[in-house]
């Protein structure tokens, strides 16, 4: 299994060299798209491989203990199992690391169970202890669950949190497509699942630019997701309403 983070997939890639390629189907449309993210990362299969790398080598070894599932004929999936303690991490570098800048990030999502009341499970983002940034992560607060996206500000001393509230309550054993983005001229951030409305909240002093690892499978050195992940990228820009739709549907 491989982890892949790329500046950007090129026009010429060919998919038949991968087994079970979880990324869109490679086009030009894509290749556009994806020209200015800083890092994707697709989840796949590679004959002959069995641990996670930047294939690229952008950002280095990933941390691994996640296992590797089969979703369907073609597609794979990283399982997290929470008693397990199972999770990705890679160390803190410049393309994951934010700032006071415009991005965007998204994630196929699925959870074996929803979190406990009063309990919160960790998708993906830089939040440790002390070294807050960003972090995507699902919530019970007395039985209403919710996704949610939080941000750090650049002076430390404030969280900002946006709900994905117009959604409203995910279910166990269902995928689901979360965005969120953070933009630096607006000073918005927001949040929107399976191409829905997106929620948004303001913030000040834009987005900590902190030194935690990159994590997808918890956060905070606990709240361990119970589910699997696929799909996932990065990019700092906002994208467009047609290009947020256009990801959406090359992966559903």
């Amino acid at each position: 299994v491989h982890s892949m983070l790329i500046e950007r997939l090129p026009q010429t890639w060919d998919p038949d060299t991968w087994q079970g390629m979880v990324g869109a189907v490679i086009t030009d449309q894509w290749a556009s798209l994806t020209e200015n993210m800083q890092a994707i990362l697709l989840v796949c299969e590679l004959k002959g491989i069995s641990t996670w790398v930047d294939t690229k080598s952008l950002l280095g070894e990933w941390s691994q203990s996640a296992t590797v599932v089969k979703i369907n004929a073609k597609e794979y999936a990283a399982q997290f199992t929470a008693e397990n303690l199972e999770y990705l991490s890679i160390a803190d570098n410049a393309a994951l690391s934010m700032g006071d800048v415009d991005f965007e990030a998204g994630i196929w999502v699925y959870l074996d169970t929803t979190p406990a009341s009063g309990a919160t499970m960790g998708i993906s983002g830089k939040w440790a202890s002390l070294d807050l940034e960003y972090r995507l992560y699902v919530d019970n607060t007395g039985g209403t669950i919710r996704f949610k996206f939080d941000t750090r500000n650049t002076a430390d001393d404030t969280t900002t949190t946006v709900t994905a509230t117009t959604f409203g309550a995910p279910s166990a054993t269902t995928w689901y497509w979360v965005m969120v983005y953070h933009d630096s001229t607006t000073n918005l951030i927001g949040i929107a699942v399976n191409d829905g409305t997106y929620d948004t909240a303001a913030t000040t002093g834009g987005v900590r630019n902190g030194t935690a690892a990159f994590e997808i499978g918890r956060h905070t050195a606990g709240s361990y997701l119970n589910g699997r992940g696929q799909k996932v990228f990065i990019t700092k820009d906002v994208l467009t309403a047609a290009e947020r739709t256009w990801l959406y549907n090359s992966g559903n």
